[in-house]
């Protein structure tokens, strides 16, 4: 029971662990100009992909039937994500698909530690050097859908409405693997940057744009947490030697006593998150000539403490998370 517990512990915070492959840009001060009216332009056809490189760390106390456990995860990797629009028009409908994930996550805890690697659809899964799961041999065992989770979407296509200021909207459509991946996309931005209808830029402007977190992975929040995105234009940099717009960025959410249903291994329950807390900032640079973010970088943490009756671990569960997060992500970077 408590392994079960275990593993819906991990669930709660299982975020793609999306590391350092990508050679770092060469960045440094420029004059200034104001670009003009700003906002996103699509071009049906023609795609553009992201990477996206992540570290993260995550600390986990649980407590079930009386006993507690403390869970370690480290994990770091990348992932590409294409864009592809549908159609000239604003909002357009966009295509998303995940075309690779490479990733490493070391899961510490002192029933079962497991160290997983995976590179697309090939993953694997050692415990204390014994192999408990190998997408290429057949060695499985009853957590299998644990580690596979993640991948389920790789290479499915869905697509989703998204307006001039970059924001997700309307529903999601396509393939059922990708469509459950990207449900949280919606109200969401697309891109680092969301804009609010700018005729120009000056440095030192500054503006807000809230955003709705309605999921969380395999969590479906029945309120949505409300999310409040800060930028500001710092001043140009040389992207290397490609003029840029610096523009900080910052995600502040803060939430309590929200109901939630999450699902795992086919079985839905209920959960009550006492509190949430996230706080990410970094920034991100806008290439005004290809009219898109080329290279952001944030940093942050998420914590929550949640709490419900979860016979599959065994009765009453609580557990408090925290998670601290590094990215990057560059436009169009090599795979």
């Amino acid at each position: 029971m408590l392994r079960r517990a275990i593993t819906l512990a991990l669930a709660l915070v299982a975020a793609p662990a999306l590391s350092q492959d990508t050679k770092a840009p060469k960045i440094e001060p420029t004059t200034f100009k104001d670009p003009g009216k700003v906002a996103y332009k699509f071009v049906k056809g023609q795609s553009d992909s992201y990477v996206t490189e992540t570290t993260t760390k995550t600390v986990i106390a649980v407590e079930v039937a009386g006993q507690n456990i403390n869970i370690t995860t480290d994990g770091s990797g990348r992932a590409r994500v294409v864009y592809t629009p549908l159609d000239d028009a604003v909002p357009t409908k966009m295509e998303v698909v995940t075309d690779h994930i490479k990733m490493k996550q070391n899961i510490d805890n002192p029933m079962m530690p497991v160290v997983v690697t995976i590179d697309d659809k090939k993953i694997k899964a050692t415990s204390n050097g014994q192999v408990v799961y190998d997408s290429e041999t057949g060695e499985t065992n009853p957590m299998a859908e644990q580690f596979i989770q993640g991948v389920k979407h790789l290479g499915k296509k869905a697509t989703v409405a998204v307006d001039a200021d970059g924001r997700a909207g309307g529903a999601v459509e396509g393939d059922p693997a990708a469509v459950k991946q990207l449900k949280e996309l919606i109200g969401q931005g697309l891109y680092p940057i969301l804009w609010k209808g700018q005729a120009g830029l000056n440095v030192g402007d500054t503006w807000e744009v809230v955003t709705e977190l309605k999921t969380m992975q395999e969590i479906a929040l029945k309120t949505p947490v409300k999310i409040t995105n800060t930028y500001k234009v710092v001043g140009a940099v040389l992207l290397d030697g490609v003029p840029c717009i610096e523009i900080s960025t910052r995600s502040v959410g803060k939430a309590s006593n929200l109901d939630c249903t999450m699902e795992q291994g086919g079985m839905a329950f209920q959960l009550k998150i006492e509190s949430l807390a996230m706080d990410l900032s970094g920034r991100a640079l806008f290439d005004p000539a290809k009219g898109r973010p080329v290279y952001s970088d944030n940093k942050g943490t998420v914590e929550f403490a949640a709490s419900g009756d979860v016979p599959q671990a065994g009765g009453q569960m609580a557990i408090k998370a925290n998670m601290s997060v590094k990215a990057t992500q560059r436009l169009n970077a090599p795979w």
